[in-house]
């Protein structure tokens, strides 16, 4: 059975992609500087720069001329979930 998700190969093209909103993920600073250890960061991340890197990062993956480069992309939005960090 072949794995539809994980790094299956280091060199074809992205064809799916999983992200998580800073938002869902972190929710705020102030439960970020809590959660930070116990999710074993070497430090805090700064979460205002979590949402410009997260808007710059998805602006590259959905950036419009990647249809030129023949990819079939699939960008899966991960929810907020009880069970993970947010």
């Amino acid at each position: 059975m072949i794995n539809s998700y994980g790094c299956q190969n280091m060199v074809d093209p992205i064809r799916r992609v999983l992200v998580k909103h800073p938002k869902d993920a972190y929710q705020d600073q102030i439960k970020l500087n809590k959660q930070s250890s116990q999710l074993n960061y070497l430090g805090v991340p700064n979460f205002d720069k979590a949402l410009a890197d997260y808007e710059t990062l998805v602006g590259f993956i959905i950036y419009p001329g990647m249809i030129l480069l023949h990819w079939i992309l699939f960008i899966h939005m991960i929810p907020v979930l009880f069970l993970t960090a947010g």
